[in-house]
């Protein structure tokens, strides 16, 4: 309309932008956290206060679930229901259960505190991140659990890399990688969490990309959700460490096939965008760095962000508006308001 009003192109008035289909987020809606943990509620009401085998499999199924579907809620929606779980576990155990309930409970509130603890670094809230994953690693070294313990100790790394300790990290991740169980967990402690402490102290990250490569090839099958492993995720980390070591080229088909095997609108799309966009830049491809930042944010509701995804996106904004401050207002102008 401001084109026929004036007899001018959109460029003229500038109104163009990178041109970037904006896809669908997935429709299908999973069933509501609060319906499971008021299920295992349910039936520990019927069994008792110590519990009996329909609460640990109604547990189980819980952790599962939370697991599989992490990506799918926001973290302060998921965060009261996994914890109402853990509640019920902790109240278990306080009615001194027998020896082998014992331990299955202790392993079951092992996934719950580590399930809390991501939550907790995908609200920004580092140190009670560490608290709820030092717990899990505690239960899963006391109930002799190694892959429990290694993913605690990977994710404990991960904390301590957003906190600034790079040192810690990289024992923690050696530490967590010790206890991996099959090449598949063995690719994803060296892509999750070894790779990019070695890159955060100035290693060179080629070694370690290559182990982490001839893991994931072993691998017989991925695994889905929040503690399993795929593809996806690692094709993610090592753009990401690419980026890190300085190599925006070789990180640009890293986070293009992370990018493309994510359903548009979840976090792991939303991380890989957000990596592909700051490889752009660096490449100096400014305008589609530009547009891919936009088609996040026409994407993904302020909402629905994690802190992790805030911190990716004002980093590449700002090096965005380092390198072009009158493209970044006149595309994205104030919609980075509320990070």
């Amino acid at each position: 309309m401001l084109c026929r009003l004036y007899g001018a192109r959109p460029d003229q008035l500038g109104l163009t932008r990178p041109v970037i289909p904006v896809p669908r987020a997935p429709t299908d809606v999973p069933v509501s956290p609060a319906a499971v943990s008021e299920s295992v509620e349910l039936v520990l009401e019927v069994e008792g206060p110590v519990g009996g085998p329909l609460t640990l499999a109604q547990l189980d199924q819980a952790v599962r679930y939370y697991a599989t579907e992490y990506a799918r809620f926001p973290p302060d929606r998921l965060t009261a229901e996994v914890r109402r779980c853990r509640s019920a576990v902790n109240s278990m155990l306080g009615h001194a259960p027998p020896a082998g309930r014992r331990g299955e409970l202790r392993v079951l509130g092992g996934w719950l505190s580590a399930l809390l603890g991501n939550l907790a670094h995908h609200r920004g809230e580092h140190t009670v991140a560490d608290i709820h994953l030092r717990t899990a690693v505690g239960l899963a070294t006391d109930a002799g659990h190694p892959r429990l313990r290694a993913w605690a100790l990977w994710a404990r790394s991960m904390v301590a890399r957003r906190q600034g300790n790079a040192a810690t990290a990289l024992v923690l991740a050696r530490a967590g990688s010790i206890s991996a169980q099959g090449p598949l967990q063995q690719a994803q402690g060296l892509a999750w969490a070894e790779l990019p402490s070695l890159v955060a102290l100035g290693h060179d990250p080629s070694p370690a990309i290559a182990a982490a490569q001839r893991a994931m090839d072993a691998a017989p099958a991925e695994e889905p959700g929040r503690f399993g492993f795929d593809r996806a995720e690692f094709h993610l980390h090592l753009a990401e460490a690419l980026l890190a070591a300085g190599r925006p080229a070789a990180a640009l088909s890293h986070a293009t096939t992370s990018r493309d095997r994510k359903p548009p609108g979840s976090p792991g799309w939303v991380a890989a965008t957000l990596a592909l966009a700051l490889a752009e830049v660096r490449r100096g491809e400014l305008e589609h760095a530009t547009g891919l930042a936009a088609l996040v944010l026409d994407t993904v509701p302020p909402g629905r962000f994690r802190d992790t995804s805030r911190q990716r996106l004002t980093r590449c904004v700002a090096e965005l508006n380092h390198h072009d401050p009158a493209r970044t207002a006149q595309v994205l102008g104030d919609r980075l308001g509320w990070l």
